[in-house]
């Protein structure tokens, strides 16, 4: 680190000016690696009646400091995006669940680390297992620049969400890193589709795919996406669906772990994600766009990815708990504690789908948030990078 001193700057206590504090700003190559989560929690059941237990909020605490504490292709970090479905019903109000689970990781964190962001997605029903679609994020390395819940089918006119076709509103939030540009802006759509086998409900599946994919090819081919969420393809990469998704345009979905040809059958038991205590099928997702492959900006990185808890010593129709599943999170020093929370639904029947990405090809922009504090506090500097490298000058 170089100080270029000016006034009463000093390199270990800094105390300039207003007006030098205001303009302070540091040009940095370093690049912000961001961990993003999809989780359906199962919570959107319970009620005063007692229709279904409500999840335990201090075990899925933990189930989620293990996934900041878990290494992916050598990398360990807490969650900084949260896609999540499942919440618990509270229209019009924001689905209680966001709040809940922000006061666990601020508990952990440290308060004012997380935020839900305020949207209430629609839906077709209430408390009997279809609650609300949401987001959670690190306000310290991700900024929320709003959400947008899509309303209309392909066609431009037909109502989406219905009993004839989503169930629940998909929803897509713009998201930067925190201290760069808009050339690092992201879209993430969060999304529930119908569940279950049979034809209308695969339609319907299909159905929302087509609206999302229509939105997203609004957004031009250079936009960087991700698909996440509880898609419910029963009918594995030939469901029509996964089809819609994965077509040629503008947002083409594509599948980091590249798994042609997958199904929910034993050949595929290590990228399965439910049930946690039957594990079957491949229900929950992270596809991205082009964009987020091959072009600068935001892109994930594909080696990381996967089912957290999941892991090529599981048995198909399994639990994660299992003594042969030796090879599952095997970093974590409450790695028992975390499987068994994860298995036999003890707070969530579904797996959690984890992956970094990284920012390339472009810098960050880091900048003194003004006043008097220690040169090499995180805090001071929005985008809680310290410009300590010695190519850059404050």
């Amino acid at each position: 680190m170089r100080c270029k001193r000016r006034g009463n700057c000093h390199p270990k206590r800094f105390a300039c000016s207003a007006l030098i504090a205001a303009a302070l700003a540091a040009t940095s190559s370093l690049a912000a690696t961001l961990r993003v989560v999809t989780y359906n929690i199962d919570d959107d059941t319970g009620d005063p009646s007692g229709h279904d237990s409500r999840v335990d909020f201090t075990k899925l605490g933990t189930i989620l400091q293990g996934i900041g504490n878990h290494h992916l292709n050598g990398n360990a970090q807490p969650i900084d995006v949260l896609s999540l479905q499942e919440l618990h019903y509270d229209n019009p109000n924001p689905s209680s669940s966001l709040q809940n689970i922000v006061t666990q990781l601020n508990n952990i964190y440290g308060l004012g680390t997380y935020a839900f962001d305020p949207y209430v997605g629609t839906t077709t029903g209430n408390l009997v297992g279809n609650g609300p679609n949401g987001l959670i994020y690190n306000t310290h390395t991700v900024m929320d620049l709003g959400a947008t819940g899509l309303t209309l089918q392909a066609d431009g006119t037909t109502p989406l969400v219905s009993g004839d076709a989503a169930g629940r509103q998909p929803i897509r939030y713009t998201l930067r890193p925190v201290g760069f540009a808009s050339n690092q802006d992201f879209y993430l759509y969060d999304s529930h589709y119908k569940a279950l086998n049979g034809s209308d409900n695969a339609t319907r599946r299909n159905i929302e795919a087509q609206a999302i994919r229509a939105d997203a090819d609004n957004l031009g081919a250079s936009a960087h996406i991700i698909y996440s969420g509880d898609l419910n393809f029963t009918g594995g990469s030939n469901e029509a669906a996964y089809q819609s998704l994965t077509a040629a345009g503008n947002g083409q979905a594509k599948d980091p772990l590249n798994a042609t040809g997958w199904n929910n059958t034993s050949n595929w038991t290590p990228i399965l994600t439910e049930s946690s205590d039957d594990l079957t099928a491949r229900f929950d997702f992270q596809l991205v766009s082009n964009a987020m492959l091959n072009q600068p900006g935001m892109q994930i990185i594909s080696a990381s990815y996967e089912t957290f808890g999941n892991a090529s010593t599981m048995t198909f129709g399994g639990a994660v708990d299992d003594p042969g599943n030796t090879g599952a999170l095997t970093d974590l020093a409450n790695r028992t504690t975390v499987l068994n929370y994860l298995a036999g639904q003890a707070v969530t029947d579904h797996l959690p789908v984890v992956a970094d990405y990284q920012t390339v090809g472009t810098t960050s922009t880091i900048i003194w948030v003004g006043g008097t504090g220690n040169w090499s506090n995180t805090g001071m500097w929005v985008g809680g990078v310290v410009p300590n490298s010695p190519s850059v000058m404050a």
